[in-house]
């Protein structure tokens, strides 16, 4: 698992992924394929928790022995749900909501923001924690990216969205945002601003880590400003209209 990890450039506080117990490793975990027992992998096991962190489901990624995606059909799935329970607005919890606080001169504090990132795949939510320090979790695909509910207390989302030659990354990101600023939510989307390579399908922000490094991510300091920036326009914009 640490070899995968280096292999994509991340670089992480694991102290902070452990305080939502979502990540964990097994060294001889059995691999199906259409319902059969075909043989062992070592693989990264990863908690899918509902808005109340209950766990609903895993995800698995089976590796190599050398730290690379296992060379099978599927290398990357879910468990069977049990009964009575759906993926719709889960994760993979990776980390607990960062606190950002604005303070007057006085001391008293007049802003403040509990913000989460999300993406898509593990790897780029990693990626994203491992440039800019914000806890970011994962949806694991486009169509659960759409899906994803806000548990309570979080007040701020960052989407760092996935850039495809035909837009689906972004369009979920659109999705998304425009579903979570009904609910109050205050969303900020970015997207990679580095072009899409001339042989690939898509860029998302694990690729940016791992070939441009982490100088095309946005300053830890500059995002938490620009959130609390925006949270105190949206209040001041609030009470005007009150």
């Amino acid at each position: 698992m640490h070899q995968y990890f280096e292999y994509y450039s991340l670089n992480f506080d694991a102290k902070v992924i452990a305080q939502s117990d979502s990540l964990r490793f097994h060294p001889n975990l059995d691999y199906f394929e259409k319902g059969k027992k075909t043989i062992k992998f070592p693989a990264i096991v990863c908690a899918v928790r509902d808005t109340t962190g209950k766990l609903i489901t895993l995800h698995r990624t089976y590796l190599t022995m050398a730290g690379n995606l296992a060379h099978v059909k599927n290398p990357r799935k879910f468990m069977p749900l049990p009964t009575g329970l759906t993926l719709i607005g889960g994760a993979i919890q990776l980390g607990k909501p960062l606190q950002f606080n604005n303070s007057s001169k006085n001391g008293v504090e007049v802003v403040h923001a509990n913000v989460i990132g999300i993406a898509e795949r593990l790897e780029t939510a990693l990626a994203v924690f491992s440039a800019t320090r914000i806890p970011t979790w994962s949806t694991m695909d486009g169509n659960m990216l759409r899906k994803f509910e806000v548990p309570k207390g979080i007040d701020t989302v960052v989407i760092w969205a996935d850039r495809y030659r035909w837009g689906a990354g972004q369009e979920s990101a659109n999705f998304l945002e425009n579903k979570l600023k009904k609910q109050g939510i205050q969303v900020h989307t970015r997207s990679p601003i580095i072009g899409i390579p001339a042989l690939a399908e898509s860029i998302n922000w694990s690729d940016v880590l791992m070939h441009y490094g982490q100088f095309y991510f946005p300053k830890f300091h500059y995002l938490r400003d620009f959130i609390l920036r925006k949270k105190k326009e949206s209040q001041h914009l609030y009470k005007e209209v009150n």
